[in-house]
């Protein structure tokens, strides 16, 4: 009997803030198609993963976790965000993991293919990882009102978000699929297609 083990197909998911990753994830779920969210299961990691958070107490300190063990997001966040360079180091330490956990979970899904959505898939340099790459697009203007009312955040705040990530033009570059969510056209025909698409690959 062989020892090959067949590859699932690993698509990646990605798209400014306020782009409306969340709900093209939701139609590919739809599909039955399994979605590993790469931020949630980051902050999972950073809490299990005891050498994980280890390295992180000794980059940040000790303040970096509260006192029950959970993340202190303020404290990580005010590090951070000030500080380029910690940032990258942070982000050295916490993506490996994330792809280790990744590629674990993908192995144990049946579906013909799954789907990780994150972020800052190209700014990371992950897009390698992946056999191919959606990207979802929507203008600036539109993306900024979903997030104002997802969260209660400043319009300026949220600019600053943007102008830390790959513009869309940069993304769709790099794009093998991308999905136009702006109203204008339907979101779910357009996954469908691609949904089409990818099955052919395997």
């Amino acid at each position: 009997m062989s020892n090959y083990m067949k590859q699932v197909i690993k698509i990646g998911i990605t798209g400014g803030i306020g782009s409306g990753k969340s709900t093209i994830c939701a139609i590919f779920q739809t599909f039955g198609i399994p979605i590993y969210f790469a931020d949630t299961e980051a902050k999972r990691l950073m809490v299990e993963d005891d050498i994980l958070k280890l390295k992180i107490q000794q980059l940040l300190g000790h303040e970096a976790y509260t006192p029950q063990g959970t993340l202190n997001k303020a404290f990580i966040s005010d590090k951070i965000f000030k500080n380029n360079t910690l940032r990258n180091e942070i982000n050295k330490l916490v993506h490996p993991a994330v792809g280790k956990d990744f590629n674990q979970w993908a192995n144990r899904q049946s579906a013909p293919y799954v789907i990780e959505e994150s972020a800052i898939l190209f700014e990371e340099s992950m897009a390698s990882n992946f056999d191919k790459v959606i990207v979802v697009v929507a203008d600036e203007d539109l993306r900024i009102q979903r997030v104002m009312n997802r969260n209660k955040t400043t319009v300026e705040a949220i600019k600053q978000r943007i102008r830390s990530q790959w513009s869309d033009a940069m993304k769709i570059k790099n794009a093998d699929f991308i999905i136009e969510n702006n109203g204008e056209y339907s979101i779910i025909l357009q996954a469908i297609s691609i949904h089409k698409s990818v099955l052919k690959l395997s």
